[in-house]
């Protein structure tokens, strides 16, 4: 998944740019979506409700 860089919004970690993800959100089926930059650039939630259910749960489920 590699959608286009000025349709996504991008975000890091609270601390050290450790970690990015992005939410994708152009049109399509990767509407919504949200990967992680920089560790093999796979997704990680299928919305951002997940990420944050996942990132609270266990923060390293999501890098």
């Amino acid at each position: 998944m590699r959608p286009a860089a000025e349709r996504c919004l991008f975000f890091a970690d609270y601390m050290v740019w450790c970690w990015a993800w992005i939410i994708c959100c152009e049109e399509g089926e990767d509407h919504g979506r949200v990967p992680v930059i920089g560790a093999g650039d796979r997704r990680v939630a299928d919305s951002f409700t997940d990420f944050v259910k996942a990132h609270v749960a266990d923060s390293m489920s999501v890098c």
